[in-house]
């Protein structure tokens, strides 16, 4: 390349280039290009380096902020089209020259029906497999396309499966903070992830992930398909004492594996079947490519703009919209906002600021009708017992005091 004009990059180390006076990539350059970074149009765009470890054939999803990246370019080293006629087995392609055998254990997607198998012998020209699944004629006719997972810029002595460059920043804004999961969920084989949970760094990034065949995944995908008498009995926080110790134990949700008729490991096998790779499965409303287990336990408490209020409270919904809640005593006192919406269901009102110290059990309130004071007249209205004083001189205190002991005395809360 002779550049005649201003130069099109300035490379800040060995793996990171920025290009510079208007240079630019698209993504399907990008696909092309590994080994570190590419920065342009003044930083408000980057792809940054992926180095994948795992064994040759991994079939690696990217997901990125809550989805699955569908243009998964860096899987198919290999592609083609069925230059023979209709086989449900053998794929033909008169232009290659493979090794004999060098593709053995390989996976192979018929693109054009959807299919896919596992590559138990080839020749040259040809590909055989045990048998193709989970497609629309599941063989191959005549021009059918194909590819086979073999990573791109892989290097087996090495022990990389994949590299290549991954869009991480988009018109200045990084996309989901560059945070990324690598996963495999290929049936037969070992479902693991590997986690880059504070943002890809310039230059080559690692995902470590585990490929191999799972001893304990060998029953078809058609017909563990079938098993729906494994089911989800209880969804949901449950408490259950599994080991009968009288102590309960806390699970997401419980299952009916239906014993003795289900096997242990049958129900493990369900389980990778509603969450393989492509499912058109859902898991508690997650695609089953998504959903990754419960991951976390959060202690769930009154919201900061929020109050529960007690089992007496009308059970019409919005039925103290408009109106202000004061707490008269414990946590939180001295407080009064205006509801801006109520669930009769949850006893729930939703106030329209966030508390300054969120109310608890301990706290007790009076919601005023609509209209009869503001929020401010309250607040000013509250005795503040360091300075002996009302929190506003020359406010109507004392008046608006005694109302709300009215009231309070009225609703028994005092």
């Amino acid at each position: 390349m002779i550049l005649l004009t201003s130069p099109p990059s300035e490379r800040q180390t060995d793996n990171i280039i920025q290009l510079v006076n208007s240079y630019n990539i698209d993504q399907t350059a990008s696909e092309h290009l590994f080994d570190g970074s590419i920065i342009q149009n003044g930083g408000a765009d980057i792809w940054d380096g992926l180095v994948v470890i795992a064994n040759r054939g991994m079939n690696l999803q990217i997901i990125q902020d809550g989805a699955a990246e569908i243009n998964d370019f860096w899987n198919y080293g290999i592609k083609g089209s069925h230059t023979g006629t209709t086989s449900p087995t053998v794929l033909t392609d008169s232009t290659k020259s493979w090794v004999e055998n060098e593709l053995l254990g390989l996976y192979i997607e018929n693109i054009t029906d959807g299919s896919w198998g596992v590559i138990t012998a080839n020749t040259a020209t040809t590909a055989t497999v045990m048998a193709l699944y989970e497609g629309t004629d599941n063989d191959w006719d005549t021009s059918d396309e194909y590819q086979i997972v073999v990573g791109l810029n892989a290097d087996a002595t090495a022990g990389y499966s994949h590299r290549f460059m991954f869009k991480v920043r988009t018109s200045g804004t990084d996309v989901d903070g560059r945070r990324i999961i690598g996963q495999t969920r290929v049936w037969g084989k070992t479902y693991s992830e590997f986690k880059i949970g504070t943002g890809t760094s310039r230059g080559n990034n690692v995902l470590a992930l585990t490929y191999a065949d799972d001893n304990n995944n060998q029953t078809l995908v058609t017909s563990v398909g079938t098993w729906s008498d494994i089911t989800n009995t209880t969804e949901g926080y449950n408490a259950i004492d599994v080991d009968a110790n009288g102590v309960d134990e806390f699970y997401w949700s419980e299952w009916n594996v239906n014993k003795p008729t289900r096997s242990i490991n049958d129900f493990y096998q369900r389980m990778k079947y509603l969450t393989r790779q492509d499912t058109t499965e859902t898991l508690y409303g997650l695609d089953g490519e998504l959903f990754r287990g419960v991951t976390h336990q959060v202690e769930y408490g009154t919201l900061p703009n929020s109050i529960i209020l007690n089992e007496r409270a009308s059970d019409i919904d919005d039925a103290y919209k408009g109106q202000i809640v004061f707490i008269r005593s414990g946590t939180g006192q001295d407080q009064a906002c205006k509801i801006n919406s109520y669930n009769g269901t949850t006893k729930e009102a939703i106030i329209t600021k966030t508390w300054g110290t969120a109310p608890d059990t301990t706290s007790a309130y009076v919601i005023l009708p609509s209209g009869m004071f503001s929020e401010e007249y309250i607040a000013r209205a509250v005795w503040n017992a360091q300075t002996s004083s009302f929190v506003e001189n020359n406010s109507f205190g004392a008046f608006i005091q005694k109302k709300v002991l009215t009231v309070a005395k009225f609703l028994g809360l005092k």
